[in-house]
């Protein structure tokens, strides 16, 4: 009688699929494998999320115009008022209630802090238009007239004046600041950057952000370029003190300094103070009519702004941020 094999000759089928390579069975594939990697799903997700505020800001910003339209046909206070609604709509649709995030992640706390860093933008918005405008005066380039009717009229190239109110004014300034930051620094961006980095979603959406004013009167291609990289000053203020009330605050601030000098405002002349600003130097340096977001010195002082903005030292506060 022949005697059984040794247990550690011995062979089961269901172990045949253990065997190495070379027997000519094969490992079944894994399933985890036809899964998506983490870094594709937040590509996809966030990517996706990103895309859809944009879409649904602009569908929002149609809505409102229209509604609003029966009630003013201001352009200035109608393209203010409407973005500002839509990309708060947007907003609170797809991170608050489509998330269940609280807006203190997108960086809109509303405690102590909020202030401050308002604050902290508006001064340094207002700093750099200073200088701009500072030195353009000291260099002859630009002239202060008392009778902002008179300098236009003999300027027919001269941007349209609108003349409004102080209080209409701010308000006008404060919706347009607040809708543009939501719209290009706030959930969109944010989102963009966990899909991506922080670099290419900064640049993609500061280049939108300058393609965005291309519509405005007396538009050049420095005017745009400028644009732009204020976009990426405030969202460098942004990453930063990971507060959007700063960049916030900094827009205004540059808009309220300028409109305040009697400068052109992105080629609109906004008339709230007894005097204007007229250039009379090259227009690579005082921006033309356009106004001093189109001059090379703009590019200088902003690239410069930049600069400091990256080795300033960053925020302490290390609460959860959306694009963390």
């Amino acid at each position: 009688m022949s005697q059984p094999p040794d247990n550690e000759d011995s062979l089961e089928i269901g172990q045949l699929g253990a065997l190495p390579g070379e027997t000519g069975f094969r490992t079944p594939p894994s399933q985890e494998t036809s899964q998506p990697s983490p870094g594709k799903r937040r590509f996809l997700s966030a990517g996706l999320q990103a895309v859809l505020f944009w879409v649904i800001s602009v569908v929002f910003w149609w809505v409102f115009g229209a509604i609003l339209f029966v009630v003013s046909t201001d352009p200035l206070l109608l393209s203010t008022t409407t973005l500002f609604l839509a990309t708060s709509t947007s907003t609170v649709l797809l991170m608050v209630v489509g998330q269940h995030r609280p807006l203190r992640e997108l960086g809109l706390s509303f405690d102590l802090a909020a202030p401050r860093e308002f604050m902290i933008g508006t001064a340094a918005g207002g700093v750099i238009a200073v200088c701009v405008v500072g030195t353009q005066w000291a260099a002859g380039w630009i002239l202060i007239q008392d009778r902002a009717d008179v300098a236009l009229a003999s300027n027919p190239a001269a941007a349209e004046m609108v003349a409004i109110g102080v209080a209409s004014l701010l308000l006008r300034l404060l919706a347009g600041a607040a809708g543009e930051e939501l719209l290009l620094r706030g959930y969109g961006l944010q989102q963009l950057m966990c899909a991506t980095n922080p670099a290419f979603a900064i640049a993609g959406t500061s280049a939108l952000f300058g393609l965005l004013h291309g519509g405005n009167p007396n538009a050049s291609n420095i005017g745009l370029f400028n644009t732009a990289l204020f976009g990426c000053f405030f969202a460098l203020f942004l990453v930063s003190r990971r507060s959007l009330w700063t960049p916030f605050g900094a827009h205004l601030g540059w808009n309220l300094t300028l409109v305040a000098t009697g400068a052109s405002l992105s080629g609109l002349k906004i008339k709230v103070v007894g005097f204007t600003q007229v250039p009379v130097g090259p227009s690579l340096w005082t921006g033309g009519n356009y106004g001093p977001e189109a001059s090379l010195l703009a590019t200088i002082v902003l690239s410069l702004a930049i600069i400091v903005m990256i080795k300033l030292p960053r925020s302490s506060d290390h609460s959860v941020r959306l694009w963390d």
